[in-house]
C-alpha cells in the first residue's frame, strides 16, 4: 500500500495576539509583556479591558533589540 503524504495545516495570521500569546512568542513571561507594555517599549491596543498585540508590534520590539549591543 503507497505511503500517504500528511496535508500540510494550514497557518492563519493572526490579527493580534493577547498577553499570554505574545509573552510564548517572545520567550518571555507575561509580567514582562506587561512591563513592557505600561512602559511603552511594546506597543499594544486595548479591546475593552483586553490589551492586545499586534504581530508588527513584536517584529519592531525584536528589530530594537539587535540595535542593543550585547556585552
Amino acid at each position: 500500500m503507497p505511503r500517504r503524504t500528511p496535508t500540510p495545516t494550514p497557518t492563519l495570521t493572526r490579527a493580534a495576539y493577547s498577553i499570554e500569546e505574545a509573552a510564548s512568542v517572545l520567550g518571555l513571561s507575561i509580567r514582562t509583556v506587561y512591563r513592557l507594555v505600561w512602559a511603552g517599549e511594546l506597543r499594544a491596543l486595548r479591546s475593552g479591558r483586553r490589551v492586545l498585540i499586534q504581530p508588527g508590534a513584536i517584529d519592531d520590539y525584536l528589530g530594537a533589540l539587535d540595535r542593543v549591543a550585547v556585552r
